[in-house]
């Protein structure tokens, strides 16, 4: 019962998770804002130009540029070594110039990490187990706010749960203002499931019926099972260069079991009961 408690404290949790930060979100965009988004010249001779383009000769690639103090440069090709359009800056109160990490737009993405995996089974031993697994997956995202990609995982270490794989689809709605390096993002994925579970409350005896004694003892089946369900989350992305970050997720799920069975075994084992498997993950990744 204590665990079932638990799920449900963690489930309210995540809940307020997805509402409070929307709300806070709503509330950035109503203040004024302090980020500024510049052109950058990067000069052959080390000087590095703040500003803004205002003309870009495709032909020859010259550059009309005015700087952030209203200076205006004609710069030929052989002058500059290249530049970069709309990079974010956030001014601080102390006016220091924070430079605002780009982050992936109609861009591809592939990542890699581990994932920490609470199970709730109603009706199986002591009806948890925990794993480690590993993940990964290849997405796109179609703007900055929006992702869509497929994942893998697999389980790395636990001895109850012999086997587990999962994939799915997952899609994710980055909500914040972009006005910071994490970004904020909501999670919903659809999951399929395979996995064998060894099941140390079962314990078989088989009896000679001419004699009566114990002739085979057994502890510890093993059943498989398929199922499938949803996740739902709240990440965060802390930016790194290039596009990149280090991503830390935290999730809560529901699977149905469409399949379970006990491995081949030379007697009759007891039914097995449980039909929904509730999940609670914390998934740490590297976006690339």
């Amino acid at each position: 019962m204590l665990h079932y408690l638990k799920f449900t404290l963690l489930f309210f949790t995540i809940t307020h998770a997805y509402l409070i930060p929307m709300q806070a979100w709503a509330q950035d965009n109503q203040l004024p804002t302090n980020i500024y988004s510049y052109d950058i010249i990067y000069m052959r001779d080390g000087r590095v130009l703040k500003g803004e383009i205002l003309i870009f000769q495709e032909s020859d690639g010259d550059i009309t540029f005015i700087d952030t103090e209203g200076r205006k440069y004609s710069i030929t090709r052989e002058e500059y070594k290249y530049f970069k359009e709309n990079i974010r800056y956030k001014m601080s109160d102390r006016n220091d110039t924070i430079i605002i990490r780009e982050r992936k737009d109609k861009k591809m993405a592939v990542r890699a990490g581990i994932l920490p995996l609470h199970f709730l089974i109603p009706d199986h031993g002591t009806g948890h187990i925990d794993i480690v697994a590993f993940n990964g997956g290849i997405g796109y995202h179609f703007t900055r706010e929006h992702y869509l990609g497929a994942y893998f995982e697999f389980n790395l270490f636990n001895s109850t749960l012999s086997k587990y794989f999962a994939t799915g689809l997952e899609y994710n709605f980055q909500y914040d203002a972009y006005k910071r390096n994490t970004a904020f993002y909501l999670i919903t994925q659809a999951k399929y499931a395979l996995g064998s579970m060894i099941d140390n409350e079962v314990n078989i005896q088989i009896i000679d019926t001419l004699t009566g004694s114990t002739t085979y003892f057994f502890s510890g089946p093993v059943y498989k099972t398929s199922s499938i369900g949803f996740t739902i989350g709240q990440g965060f992305a802390f930016m790194l260069r290039n596009r990149r970050s280090i991503n830390l997720e935290l999730l809560v799920g529901r699977q149905w079991i469409l399949n379970k069975e006990w491995e081949e075994y030379p007697f009759t084992l007891p039914a097995i009961d449980s039909k929904i498997i509730h999940t609670v993950g914390l998934r740490f990744f590297f976006n690339l």
